[in-house]
């Protein structure tokens, strides 16, 4: 599969991917947020943030990136997005160029 075989999937699921994903992915998703023991002022980056259901799952004061390729999936992640600090990018997860060292 390429990236336009991966487009037209995206772009047919955007509509009802919470309904169909989100009861399976809740407890796995919660657990994972829990696991990175965020705290504030630290960043996460999110390759493939598709719907964003991530999004109200990260504890406040986090800055975030999201990136996803089907602008259909980050349009519903936008309306996630609440007030917090959150960048989404429309690009593929390969391609990004975020290269830096800790301080």
């Amino acid at each position: 599969m390429d990236n336009d075989d991966n487009l037209r999937i995206y772009r047919a699921w955007a509509p009802v991917y919470d309904l169909v994903m989100g009861p399976f992915s809740s407890r796995a998703r919660q657990q994972a947020i829990k696991l990175l023991d965020l705290r504030p002022s630290e960043q996460l980056l999110i390759p493939g943030v598709g719907t964003g259901m991530d999004l109200p799952l990260i504890p406040p004061g986090i800055s975030i990136v999201g990136v996803d390729i089907s602008r259909e999936m980050l349009a519903k992640a936008y309306l996630r997005v609440d007030g917090r600090q959150v960048t989404l990018l429309e690009m593929d997860a390969p391609g990004i160029g975020f290269c830096g060292r800790q301080l």
